[in-house]
């Protein structure tokens, strides 16, 4: 009893607190991530970064709140450029990308050794980006600006999958390359086309507690890459394509999958769901059988729901908020077996 009021399960979730990476399991009775920091007293400094956002609530027990601290980063372009910048993303690129840089895909990005800021008199973090140098590379009568971290001719075209002979390649492939050169491929005696064609971009997935199960947001669109693909042109006119040349290279999608519990999901149905499932089978299930998960959901029924290709690919969160919006449509019909074998009732829509 606190204050004549009966504190139940319902009243206290236990929540995973990571501040830069030290855990804290916290039982609490705060309603949202701002409440909760509110109350460990945990201030937020400007640039601090928290996932979920502070006004996100806190609505179920396995809940886990990520602070990051800002802290001073020195960013070294290899141009000599130094940037100093208060950050909270780790990342390299992220880094960069905070503080204001442009970064290219080919530029390579590390974090310098304790020992070398220390010798630079770097307080915090180094970050050293090795910038790609940008070229011009004229395939067949055809130019495209590219970047590279290749230091020769030859090792620009072994790096973008070109087939040459000496006399084909212009500057020799011993030359040493700088900043705008322009790279010659020809081929003697043969009528050439070259043909630009889309290389798709992956997807990369993340959940997010701050989006309802089910629900998907793009947080960076990305980029598809870009190819030559070099044909040889017979007097007929038929083409036969000698070879692929990445120009561009593809850069990945971000999609954020929700993992938030939707509203309507507590109770007494929690309970008939974990009975359902003891029947079933475990979250992880692959039968061989072409069911999956911890409710036996088919490809069909599934339906790529929430982004996760089956049932079994996705977080347990997930599978319940599939089972509990089927239910809803179609009450236990899906389940025959486990229904009458536990007797369950529909008395839940």
């Amino acid at each position: 009893m606190t204050s004549g009021e009966t504190i139940g399960a319902k009243d206290s979730k236990i929540v995973q607190l990571y501040v830069d990476g030290k855990k804290r399991d916290i039982p609490t009775r705060a309603q949202s991530v701002g409440e909760l920091l509110t109350s460990l007293n945990v201030e937020l400094h400007d640039s601090d970064v928290v996932e979920p956002a502070v006004d996100t609530p806190i609505n179920n027990s396995s809940f886990s709140v990520n602070v990051y601290r800002a802290r001073p980063i020195t960013i070294v372009d290899a141009s000599g450029q130094k940037i100093v910048a208060k950050v909270a993303e780790r990342e390299p690129a992220d880094i960069a990308k905070k503080a204001g840089l442009t970064v290219y895909q080919e530029d390579k990005l590390r974090v310098a050794a304790p020992s070398e800021t220390l010798e630079d008199g770097v307080i915090g973090e180094k970050i050293i980006i090795d910038r790609a140098l940008p070229v011009k590379l004229s395939l067949y009568g055809t130019t495209y600006d590219i970047r590279t971290q290749a230091e020769t001719v030859g090792e620009l075209a072994e790096e973008r999958r070109i087939q040459y002979d000496q006399a084909s390649i212009l500057p020799s492939p011993e030359s040493r390359l700088k900043a705008n050169d322009v790279v010659f491929i020809t081929e003697v005696g043969k009528q050439i086309s070259v043909v630009e064609e889309a290389i798709p971009q992956p997807t990369q997935y993340s959940d997010s507690a701050e989006l309802e199960v089910g629900t998907t947001k793009v947080k960076e669109e990305g980029a598809p890459g870009k190819k030559a693909v070099v044909y040889d042109v017979a007097p007929d006119g038929s083409k036969k394509p000698l070879q692929e040349i990445i120009v561009l290279q593809p850069v990945r999608k971000l999609v954020a999958r929700g993992v938030k519990p939707k509203a309507g999901f507590e109770g007494g149905f929690d309970a008939a769901l974990a009975r359902l499932r003891s029947c079933e089978g475990s979250y992880s299930s692959n039968t061989g059988n072409g069911y999956y998960g911890a409710y036996q959901f088919n490809i069909g029924t599934w339906n790529n729901y929430g982004g996760y290709p089956n049932a079994a690919a996705a977080p347990p969160i997930v599978q319940d908020q599939k089972a509990a919006e089927t239910y809803k449509r179609r009450g236990w019909q899906p389940w025959p077996g486990c229904t009458i074998k536990l007797g369950l009732q529909d008395i839940y829509r």
